[in-house]
């Protein structure tokens, strides 16, 4: 074959799905009664609830098109506390507790934290491990591998979410937690939570999902 001058670019961007509509979503929702009705995600409600220990649904526009979740269709929960990588695992994804998460991570953060790796530190699509540095490695106990400590991470790039972006920065300026657990939006053996109605069936039937944040609406559960 001859070959030609092509430059290939590298993607930008992995969601591809169907995208959610969020006046569906606030009508699927009228069917799980034990959340509220819905308002405007506020950053000190939300970062209250993670805190406190809670499982929180995080959903955007398009779905993930490939192997992780990106944030679009995830699940996000402090990652230093046993006692909530426990209850997620057990009650939530139904799996065995020793199986590891995923953080996710601001790209300012990543570049300290991981700073043996810096040269790899695209790491937006969650598909490479790094390696954190000893100081850093309790801090993501619960969202590394437990024999040597290796994160597969998902790392925020500037304007990929403005709002968890806000969430991140505030719990690392705050009160030094220097990432999130991002685990797909699913229990054992299910497909990741695709449309307005999957969303919501999950979240109604999984008791520990204490809310629900889309782009513009949240959704808490009444008993939170």
């Amino acid at each position: 074959y001859a070959t030609t001058d092509l430059s290939i670019n590298p993607l930008k961007r992995l969601y591809f799905g169907y995208e959610i509509n969020e006046d569906r979503l606030e009508k699927e929702m009228e069917e799980a009664t034990e959340f509220a009705s819905p308002v405007r995600p506020e950053l000190e409600v939300i970062t209250h609830l993670l805190l406190r220990g809670e499982i929180v649904a995080w959903v955007r526009g398009r779905a993930e098109f490939g192997p992780r979740a990106l944030c679009h269709r995830s699940l996000l929960a402090l990652p230093n506390r046993e006692d909530v990588c426990l209850r997620l695992n057990r009650l939530v994804k139904n799996r065995a507790p020793w199986r590891p998460f995923g953080p996710v991570i601001l790209r300012s953060t990543a570049e300290r934290i991981f700073a043996r790796d810096r040269v790899r530190l695209d790491g937006r699509w969650m598909i490479e491990t790094f390696s954190p540095l000893k100081v850093h490695q309790d801090a993501l106990s619960g969202a590394s591998h437990r024999i040597d400590q290796s994160v597969r991470a998902q790392i925020l790039q500037l304007g990929d979410d403005p709002l968890l972006q806000e969430v991140l920065m505030y719990l690392e300026q705050r009160h030094g937690i220097v990432a999130l657990i991002n685990t797909s939006l699913n229990g054992k053996d299910e497909p990741i939570c695709n449309s307005e109605r999957d969303i919501m069936r999950f979240v109604q039937k999984t008791g520990d999902i204490a809310a629900l944040v889309a782009p513009s609406s949240f959704y808490l559960r009444d008993s939170k």
